[in-house]
């Protein structure tokens, strides 16, 4: 019921900037801000739409960035304010922001590197495998030494998050850790900073 009410939200806020489109074209008022309004109206549509049938599009940095820009266009609308008080923009912007809060609120979280949209299916497979381990250990572990250099990542469970230590012995002794939401991005942490695979991971326990 959810799905079907966001679906019908975001088919209202296209119509919406459609009339607004054809309004101005009919009152001679087209410019080049309706065109910039009309892109952006657009891309949010699909980012909108991404997130409610979880499909991707472009990343989470790029969708991140349209949500601060839908927010400061927001706050740019009530800058008439500072040079007088007026009721009629006033309500006109708090409208606006009313209309467009589901699409912010759905466009953040579509944004977030977090969200199961951006797992892909090998990325699942490898988290199910390390969510085995960690079910009936408290913590798994591998190292990788490359020339001089010895790695050791450390992956544990901690309430409903995990924890990531990684451990680097050269001729200087480096450990630094990190806490994530989800096991995906743990893992990619560890492929990162570690250059340990999950299925490396994996592997010293099997």
């Amino acid at each position: 019921m959810k799905k079907v009410g966001l679906i019908i939200y975001g088919a209202i806020f296209a119509l919406l900037q459609i009339l607004n489109i054809v309004s101005s074209i009919l009152t001679s008022s087209f410019s080049v801000g309706v065109v910039v309004s009309t892109v952006f109206t657009t891309l949010y549509l699909f980012g909108f739409y991404g997130y409610i049938f979880k499909k991707r599009f472009f990343t989470p940095k790029v969708w991140r960035n349209l949500f601060y820009l839908q927010c400061a266009a927001l706050v740019l609308q009530l800058l008439p304010l500072l040079y007088g008080f007026n009721v009629e923009l006033l309500v006109g912007v708090g409208i606006a922001v009313l209309i467009t809060i589901p699409m912010l609120v759905c466009l953040y979280r579509y944004s977030s590197p977090d969200s199961d949209i951006w797992v892909s299916a090998s990325d699942r497979e490898k988290a199910a495998q390390i969510e085995q381990l960690l079910s009936n250990t408290e913590e798994i572990s591998a190292s990788k030494t490359v020339g001089t250099k010895t790695t050791t990542a450390i992956i544990s469970k901690i309430g409903d998050g995990y924890v990531v230590q990684i451990k680097r012995i050269s001729e200087e002794t480096e450990t630094f850790k990190n806490e994530f939401v989800t096991l995906s991005r743990a893992i990619e942490f560890i492929e990162k900073y570690a250059s340990i695979s999950s299925a490396e991971l994996v592997e010293s326990y099997t």
